[in-house]
């Protein structure tokens, strides 16, 4: 009994031994060194304001322009706003909602991000379902490149990349459009 646990002992020092050794990789493809660092800076980046159940009002030239609820929001200075189950409701003359699992105000790129299980509701032009969604207020339109199904009266649109121009009301579904009627 003890020799056969020595011998098998043995030989797995040996074979630990005779076995190729697998050296570490000192450099990174050229660009991915510096990725790696500001995604692990912004990671450590702790929020400056947090709030639980946030609900956020913005009037302008005393017009309704912004209603936001959040379960949560974490502040990154005024450049970046985290929100977590959220919904936004633009001004009643733009007739949208969105609701989404998480979105991101990113201040600098003038644009909001909403990722998750992302709804658009319109009162004009039905309902639309997406993972992403990218939202620019200043433009007025929202645009992505992920699958979408639109859903109205009926008829249910599915295609990949999507579209909106909030002022001109048109509304694009760029590849893969299939277009189910349910009469």
């Amino acid at each position: 009994m003890f020799r056969t646990i020595f011998t098998a002992l043995f030989l797995m020092i040996v074979l630990a031994a005779c076995s190729p050794q697998l050296k570490p990789s000192k450099t990174l493809p050229k660009g991915e060194n510096k990725q790696i660092h500001a995604f692990l800076k912004q990671e450590e980046k702790k929020p400056e304001i947090e709030i639980k159940k946030l609900h956020y009002v913005l009037y302008e030239q005393g017009q309704l322009k912004w209603n936001v609820w959040a379960q949560e929001a974490q502040f990154f200075g005024r450049s970046h706003i985290k929100l977590y189950q959220l919904k936004l409701c633009a001004a009643p003359d733009m007739n949208f909602c969105i609701s989404a699992d998480k979105g991101d105000w990113l201040a600098k790129d003038g644009k909001f991000v909403f990722e998750g299980q992302v709804v658009l509701n319109t009162k004009t032009k039905g309902r639309l379902l997406t993972n992403y969604l990218v939202y620019f207020p200043k433009d007025q339109k929202l645009k992505t490149k992920a699958f979408v199904q639109i859903i109205k009266d009926g008829l249910i649109i599915k295609g990949r990349g999507f579209s909106y121009d909030i002022k001109t009301g048109v509304m694009k579904v760029f590849e893969k459009t299939r277009v189910e009627i349910n009469a």
